[in-house]
């Protein structure tokens, strides 16, 4: 990358940093995984940045592209997350935490009326 590309995608960052944490945090719903996710592909935007054209395309529609490509990323590497699977001793699935990513009970967010209620459905 040429001098004067760094210095113009440096501009166009600046430009859109802010756009592109809100795309990202209405996606994530999280500020971390957001802030994470705005690097990554600000990451993926500069490695790629020779092919941008904009004759094809705005700079906010080609760092859009590989926002969603980097949140889709995110969101496959969570679900492959191993579930949480606690029993009791005679193997029967402790009730509210059946099927929720373990990431999910260490942060405390498992919601136990919500979870028996779905499990009531079932």
């Amino acid at each position: 990358m040429s001098e004067s590309q760094r210095e113009r995608l440096d501009e166009l960052v600046q430009e859109h940093q802010r756009r592109l944490y809100g795309f990202l945090r209405c996606r994530t719903n999280d500020d971390a995984a957001a802030n994470d996710l705005v690097q990554r592909t600000w990451l993926e935007v500069w490695r790629r940045f020779d092919s941008f054209d904009e004759s094809k395309g705005s700079f906010w529609t080609f760092t859009k592209i590989w926002a969603g490509i980097v949140a889709k990323r995110h969101w496959e590497e969570r679900s492959a997350e191993p579930l949480a699977t606690e029993t009791e001793e005679d193997g029967t699935i402790v009730p509210g935490e059946a099927g929720l990513p373990a990431s999910a009970r260490a942060e405390g967010t498992v919601d136990d009326e919500a979870a028996i209620h779905v499990e009531e459905e079932i």
